[in-house]
C-alpha cells in the first residue's frame, strides 16, 4: 500500500479503486484498506472452496454425473491443463456448478 501511495502510475485494480476512494479527513487508514483488501482476497477464496466442495459432493451422489464430467474434460483438455478459450466446450461441467450453486449457493443463510 505504502509503495502503491508513492507510485504515480494509474492503474486499473482493486487497490488503486480502495485508494481513491480514500477522504482528506484520515479516517480510510492504509490498515483499513489493507483490512479490506485481505478480507475480499479471503471471502473469494472461501467462496471457491465451498462451491467446488459442495459440487464434489454432489458428483460422489451422482456417479453418472461424475463420469460425464470425466469424459467431457478428457475430451476437451486431452490431458493439459484447462486455459480460458476452454470454458465454453465444458458443457456438462458448467451445468455442475450451476446446479451446485443453485442447491448451494455460496452465502446462502
Amino acid at each position: 500500500i505504502a509503495e502503491r501511495l508513492r507510485d504515480e502510475a494509474a492503474h486499473d485494480d482493486l487497490l488503486s479503486t480502495l485508494l481513491a476512494a480514500r477522504d482528506g479527513d484520515g479516517a480510510v487508514t492504509p490498515r483499513l484498506i489493507h483490512d479490506q483488501v485481505v478480507t475480499l482476497l479471503t471471502a473469494g477464496g472461501e467462496s471457491n472452496a465451498a462451491v467446488l466442495s459442495w459440487a464434489f459432493h454432489l458428483l460422489s451422489a451422482h456417479p453418472e454425473a461424475e463420469r460425464r464430467v470425466h469424459a467431457e474434460v478428457d475430451s476437451v483438455l486431452g490431458g493439459r491443463l484447462a486455459r480460458w478459450e476452454d470454458l465454453p466446450r465444458l458443457e456438462h461441467t458448467a451445468r455442475v456448478v450451476t446446479e451446485t450453486l443453485r442447491i448451494y449457493p455460496p452465502g446462502r443463510l
